[in-house]
C-alpha cells in the first residue's frame, strides 16, 4: 500500500509525457503554424510556392478549410517540394520529426499538396516565357542574384498570370498538368480560376489579375480581347456589341473623312487653275492653307486606318466582320468618285 501513491505518481508522469508527445508535431495546428509563420517571413523562403498559396487560402472562406489549405499540409509541401531551399531552415525540422520515411499514406499531414512543382522550376519558366515574348507581368519577377536563390515576387501568381494570357507556351505545361487534376486540390483552386469555376466548393476569388485576355494569334471567336486601349475589354455581351459598333463606326469614319479629302482637292485644284491664269506668286498663302488642310486631312485618314488595323489584328472574327462592314458602307454611301488608284486604297498610305 505504501507504494501506491508512487506508482500513481509514475502513472501521471507518463501520461502527461503521452498527452504532451500526441500535442507535438503536425498534428498541433499552433505548432504546424507557428514553423510556417517561421518559414514565410524569412527573406530567403518568403517566396516559395507553399506560402503564396497560404495567402490564396486565407482570402478565400471557401477553402480555409480544405485539408490541402491547412498550414501542415503546407509546411511539408515547403519541406518537401522545395527541400532545396526550405531545408535550411529550421521550421522544417517540425516536418522530419512528424515524417518519417513512408508515412505520407498513412498520415494526411505528410502528405504534400499534388501536383507543384519546385519554386526555382516555375521561376525558371517564368523566365523562359518572358525571354520567349515580353507581355504584361513579366516585370513582376526581377531576375535573382543566382538560380538558387527565390525571386522576390509571387512566383506561383505570376506563374498562373502568364500561363493563364499564353496557355499555350511549352513552359506552360507546368501550369496545364497542375490545373489538370481531377479533382483539383482546393489550396489550387486560386490559381485555376478556369478550372475550379466548375467544381463544387471552389474560392469565387482569383489569387492573380485575370482581367488580362488571353493572347491568341490566329482567327478565333469570343469577346474577350483588347479593343484599341488597354482598358477596353469586353466581358459582356453587351460591351462587345459596342466593340462591334465602335468597329463599324470607326470604318464609316474612315471613308467620311477620305471623301470629304476629295472634295476639298477639287475645289483646291479649282483654285490653283485660277491662279495659274494670273500673275506668278512665289507665295500664296491660300494655297498653303489648302496644302496644310489637305495634310491634315490626310493624316486623319491614315490614323483611323491604322486604327481599322489594329482591330483587325485582334483576330476576332466578330470584330474582324464588323470592320468590312463599316468598310462596305461607308464605301457604298461615301466613296461615290470613279475609281482611281487612290481611291482603291482603303486602308493607310
Amino acid at each position: 500500500m505504501a507504494r501506491l501513491p508512487y506508482m500513481l505518481i509514475c502513472a501521471i508522469v507518463l501520461l502527461q509525457g503521452v498527452m504532451a508527445q500526441s500535442s507535438n508535431g503536425l498534428a498541433d495546428p499552433q505548432q504546424a503554424s507557428t514553423a510556417l509563420n517561421q518559414l514565410c517571413t524569412a527573406p530567403a523562403t518568403k517566396n516559395l510556392l507553399s506560402c503564396s498559396i497560404r495567402a490564396a487560402c486565407k482570402s478565400s472562406l471557401t477553402s480555409s478549410s480544405d485539408p490541402s489549405c491547412s498550414d501542415a499540409v503546407l509546411l511539408t509541401t515547403a519541406c518537401k517540394t522545395d527541400a532545396a531551399v526550405a531545408s535550411a531552415s529550421g521550421a522544417c525540422s517540425l516536418v522530419s520529426a512528424s515524417c518519417p520515411a513512408g508515412s505520407e499514406s498513412s498520415i494526411s499531414q505528410c502528405t504534400p499538396v499534388k501536383g507543384l512543382l519546385p519554386t526555382l522550376t516555375l521561376q525558371q519558366n517564368i523566365f523562359n516565357i518572358c525571354t520567349a515574348m515580353k507581355m504584361e507581368g513579366c516585370g513582376a519577377c526581377p531576375t535573382p542574384i543566382d538560380n538558387s536563390t527565390v525571386a522576390s515576387c509571387d512566383v506561383m501568381g505570376t506563374y498562373a498570370q502568364l500561363c493563364t494570357v499564353m496557355p499555350d507556351m511549352s513552359n506552360c505545361k507546368s501550369m496545364s498538368a497542375m490545373c489538370g487534376q481531377s479533382p483539383l486540390p482546393l489550396a489550387l483552386a486560386a490559381y485555376c480560376p478556369n478550372v475550379a469555376s466548375s467544381q463544387p466548393g471552389s474560392p469565387s476569388t482569383s489569387a492573380f489579375d485575370t482581367t488580362i485576355p488571353e493572347m491568341k494569334m490566329y482567327l478565333h471567336t469570343g469577346i474577350t480581347d483588347y479593343v484599341l486601349f488597354k482598358s477596353f475589354v469586353p466581358r459582356t455581351l453587351n460591351q462587345y456589341v459596342g466593340a462591334v459598333v465602335v468597329s463599324i463606326a470607326l470604318s464609316i469614319v474612315f471613308f467620311i473623312i477620305s471623301a470629304f479629302r476629295k472634295s476639298r482637292l477639287i475645289v483646291h485644284a479649282a483654285y490653283r487653275q485660277t491662279i495659274a491664269k494670273s500673275t506668278f506668286k512665289f507665295w500664296d498663302t491660300k494655297t498653303e492653307l489648302y496644302q496644310l488642310e489637305n495634310a491634315i486631312l490626310r493624316t486623319l485618314e491614315v490614323f483611323v486606318g491604322y486604327m481599322m488595323m489594329l482591330i483587325v489584328m485582334t483576330f476576332n472574327v466578330g470584330l474582324i466582320i464588323a470592320v468590312l462592314a463599316g468598310v462596305l458602307i461607308g464605301s457604298y454611301v461615301f466613296d461615290r468618285s470613279t475609281a482611281t488608284a487612290e481611291n482603291s486604297n482603303v486602308c493607310c498610305v
